[in-house]
């Protein structure tokens, strides 16, 4: 068995790992804003949060890393029109990986230190306040949350079927 093979195996598990939470995140936050029960919506935003703590920061990190470690250990054309090869999947499996890699600490990151703020406020005063519902249902935010998980789907087909 090959360095190229485990690295690759070890590449798969962090994306099954990434979609784990993403998935996760999302279905628990959609429920949390679903619910009228403040108890019920803090739970779920914490179940929330332990998805994106533990699943999706580390394997977003891990997914990229392992991917370019396997690229280069199967000499892999990491640029593809870029080297002068017609290889190009890759290519645009790293730019849609660095993009949402990149996007999502900008563009959820202050939604999401708002979102934690709101959330305690309303605990301490024992209510769901239409601030924290107002950010659950913040339409931005879900349609990035599902633009994310799209990207990712996409890159997964483009590691499985390499298409070009």
């Amino acid at each position: 068995m090959s360095l190229s093979l485990i690295l690759k195996l070890l590449h798969v598990f962090a994306a099954f790992g990434l979609v784990t939470g993403i998935v996760g995140r999302n279905i628990t936050f959609v429920q949390a804003a679903k619910t009228t029960d403040l108890q019920i919506a803090y739970a779920l935003l914490k179940a929330s949060e332990i998805f994106e703590r533990r699943f999706v920061f580390p394997m977003s990190g891990a997914v990229l890393v392992l991917g370019l470690i396997t690229a280069w250990s199967a000499s892999w054309p990491l640029l593809g029109f870029l080297q002068g090869t017609a290889t190009n999947w890759l290519l645009l499996s790293l730019v849609l990986t660095v993009a949402m890699g990149a996007a999502a600490p900008i563009v959820l990151g202050p939604r999401r230190r708002i979102r934690l703020k709101l959330l305690e406020d309303a605990h301490a005063q024992g209510t769901l306040t239409p601030a924290l519902t107002a950010a659950l249902n913040d339409p931005f935010l879900l349609r990035f949350r599902y633009l994310e998980l799209g990207g990712v789907l996409i890159v997964i087909g483009l590691m499985v079927l390499k298409p070009f």
